[in-house]
Formats: structure tokens, sequence, C-alpha cells
């Protein structure tokens, strides 16, 4: 064998050994390769395990959290229905501890009077009406009371009460105003009380008839002559249902003036509502009633007892009555009149106003009255109080100003 035999069969070996070494590493990786595959997919296994269980974790997790809400939503409406309920007990203690209060709040004992709250008999008399009525309404922040009481000389007289009450709502000013009429009828005229009734009712018509027709604004303070023509216009057609009624109903057809047996003074009061911080009223009619007001404000037992004086008539107009002379209309009284939160305001015929004035009835009903919103029977009690005062009727709208709604 010559050199190049040799040389092709190192070669070859040299070749064979790195192929069976190539061949070996091959296997020994493939090996380590499948102990990696092996291991991974303990691995994943492994994982997938721990997913599931953190899956199912969360599942209870989540599912116990729903249940915690649900209770908590049922924790808080029980809550709410407790609040609600402990809302509801202090309203009804708070209604109690003032209608403690108003029976607490007896006369003293200057002010009483031997004359009967209750009358002994019933007027006579086709023409005769109730003894005494009662209205109001709370009609959000805006809280109105109404009374006409028989006067103790009528109930003594066996005569019937010549006074009467209205409270209305008027549509016609944009928005629904309240209007309070209190109407006195004449001491010497038998239809006096039919008379005054007819002017409460018609003047609530006819004012929203008035505005309807002219579109005035009876708030707007640049408007006043646009305001004094629909309320002169009102109060004459109130003066013509007065005549009206005096006229179908004379007790003497021969008399000179048929038309005075039907005599009445009359007074409104038209009042902004709603949620107001300054609201607005105006004032009108003809032939006498006092306006009286309690400001918020002050303390004390006695704070705000002093009433005072809004607007009454001069002397030589309060024995204007409707429905006047034929041809003739009865003098046009009007004011505007601001009130406040806390604010009270009170139209009287003028035996009332005049008892709420005396120094020591006025303080006993301005505490009554200051700042309560008194139930009806309790109102009417109020005015119809046994106190010495004039014997003429009693006659009495007060209206509450709130403020705003809470």
């Amino acid at each position: 064998m010559n050199a190049i035999g040799y040389t092709a069969v190192a070669i070859l070996t040299v070749l064979l050994a790195t192929g069976i070494y190539l061949l070996a590493r091959q296997r020994a990786v493939a090996s380590g390769l499948a102990r990696q595959l092996a291991t991974a997919n303990t691995l994943t296994t492994r994982l997938s395990g721990e997913l599931d269980t953190e899956r199912t974790a969360r599942a209870v997790e989540t599912e116990r959290a729903e249940r915690l809400v649900l209770e908590k939503s049922g924790l808080s409406e029980e809550l709410e229905l407790v609040t609600e309920q402990r809302q509801q007990q202090r309203g009804r203690a708070e209604e109690l501890a003032a209608r403690l209060a108003e029976h607490d709040d007896v006369l003293p004992p200057e002010l009483e009077t031997a004359a009967p709250t209750v009358p002994r008999s019933l007027p006579i008399g086709r023409e005769a009406a109730p003894d005494s009525v009662v209205d109001g309404a709370d009609l959000g922040p805006v809280v109105v009371r109404a009374a006409s009481v028989r006067g103790s000389r009528h109930r003594e007289d066996r005569e019937q009460r010549r006074d009467a009450v209205n409270l209305r709502l008027v549509d016609g000013f944009g928005a629904p105003v309240l209007l309070s009429t209190v109407a006195a009828g004449a001491a010497q005229a038998p239809l006096s009380q039919t008379g005054a009734d007819a002017a409460c009712r018609a003047l609530a018509t006819r004012l929203a008839a008035g505005a309807l027709a002219s579109g005035v604004a009876v708030f707007a303070r640049n408007r006043d002559a646009a305001l004094e023509a629909a309320l002169r216009s009102a109060l004459a057609g109130a003066a013509e249902s007065v005549r009206l009624v005096a006229r179908a109903n004379a007790v003497d057809s021969g008399a000179a003036d048929p038309d005075r047996q039907a005599g009445t003074s009359v007074f409104a009061l038209i009042s902004q509502l709603g949620d107001l911080d300054e609201r607005q009223h105006v004032l009108f009619g003809a032939g006498d009633a006092v306006l009286l007001g309690l400001r918020a404000g002050g303390s004390g037992p006695d704070a705000g007892a002093a009433w005072e004086t809004l607007f009454e008539p001069d002397p030589g107009l309060r024995g204007a009555l409707l429905p006047g002379r034929s041809g003739e209309s009865a003098e046009l009284q009007w004011a505007r009149v601001t009130t406040r939160p806390g604010d009270l305001l009170v139209l009287a015929s003028r035996p009332m106003a005049e008892l709420l004035r005396a120094p020591g009835a006025g303080a006993w009903f301005a505490r009554r009255w200051r700042t309560r919103r008194p139930h009806l029977i309790t109102f009417l009690s109020d005015v119809n109080a046994n106190i010495r005062s004039a014997d003429g009727d009693r006659t009495v709208a007060c209206v509450w100003d709130h403020g705003r709604t809470h």
C-alpha cells in the first residue's frame, strides 16, 4: 500500500470518527430536548392546574363579592327605610309637641271673659249664614288659613254673621296666584252677609277674567297703571254682582236705595306662589279692612310679637260700601307688600284687627301664629278665642311665607 492509500484510509477513519461523534452528539441533544420537552409538559400541566385553581378561586371571590354587594344593597335599603321611619317619627313627635304647645298656651286670666265661645242659639231670618266658617291649604311654601266667626253681640241678639271670607287660586297672571278675600257686611243692611259673600266670589271671577283680557302682569312694578285699571275693573264687577244680589233679594222693595240693603266692604290679597326668597303681594279693595304683619327674626318667647300695620284705609274712606250708588263706583284702595321667609301677613276685618293690636291679646295671637301651620280646627278655635273684644264679627285670612319647600 502506497502513501496515497494510507492517506485515504486516514481520512476515512477521521470522517467515520467524526460521523460517529456527531451522531452521538445528535442523540445526546435529542435526549436533552426530550427531557426539556417532558419538563415543559410537566410545567405546562402544573401551570394549567394552578391557572384552573386560580380561576376557580377568582370565581368564588367574584360570587362572594356579588353576594356582599347584594347584602350591602339590602342593608342600604333597610337603612334608608329605618331612616325614613325615624324621620316620620321625628315629624310626628314635632307635630305632637306643637299641638301640645297649642293646648298649653292658654289664655292669660286677664283676657278671659264670661261670654260663651259656643253660640246658645241660631240666627233667625231667610239670609242666615253659618255661625262660623274656616278654610285653608298648604300650598308648598305658602300656607293660608281663613276664618269668619259671628260676633258675641250678634250671637246674643240671634242675628246672623255679616262677614264673609273666601280663598281661591286664580289663573290669568301667567301662573296661578292665591287670592284671599275678606268682606265685612254693613251693620244695618239686612242682606249684608249675602252681599259680602257675593263680593268675595265675584271679585275672584272678575279678577281672573280681567287679567286674561288685558294680559296685565300683577307683580311687575313698572305696570302700575295697567294693574290699577284691572283692579278697578274687578272691583266694579264685584259691585255689580252685589247690586244684582240686592235687587233680587230686597227685603223692602220700596226702600229709597234698595242696593244699600246688601252693602259691604271688601278687600283682597293677591299672593305669589312657588319657591321664592322675596314674595310679592298686592292688596286692593274698598271700604274697611286692615293688613297686619309679623316679620321674621328676633329671639325669645315674644320675638316678633309686635304686629306691624302694613295698610289701613284713611278714615274718610272706611265707610265706603259696595255696590255704591247707581252711577258711582267705590273708591279703589290698593298697595304692594313684600314678604320674606318667616313673615306672616294677616288681612282682618276691623274688630279682628283691633283684637290683634290689643296689648295682651295681640301677644297671645302672635305666639300662636308666628311660625306655625295650625290645623284648621285649631285656627278656628284661635279666632273664636274667649277674649273680650268689640262686638263685631271676627274675620281674618292669614298667609305664612316659608320661602322654599324643604
